[in-house]
């Protein structure tokens, strides 16, 4: 369900279930961050190379935490999106 999300309009990622699961950590937080900068333009400026991961755990929780996520955000759970663990994202 997530790959044919990205496949489609407005991301057209053209992935196979094969490549999504074959992405390094850096690879699925760019595709998290590319999924927000849809909902929220002021995530398009980021560097997620450059990003501290102090600044990219704020970034990515807090937004989640705006958009309702369900979600203890417990210290755990942040580091694993920051980690880019795909059980996680």
């Amino acid at each position: 369900m997530i790959v044919d999300g990205l496949n489609r309009p407005p991301f057209m990622c053209h992935l196979s279930m094969v490549e999504f699961d074959d992405k390094a950590p850096l690879e699925l937080l760019e595709l998290v961050n590319k999924v927000f900068t849809n909902l929220d333009e002021s995530h398009k400026a980021v560097d997620m190379q450059k990003e501290t991961q102090e600044k990219t755990e704020e970034r990515v929780c807090g937004f989640l935490k705006i958009l309702g996520y369900p979600c203890d955000f417990n210290p755990n759970y942040c580091r694993d999106i920051v980690h880019g663990e795909k059980r996680t994202l």
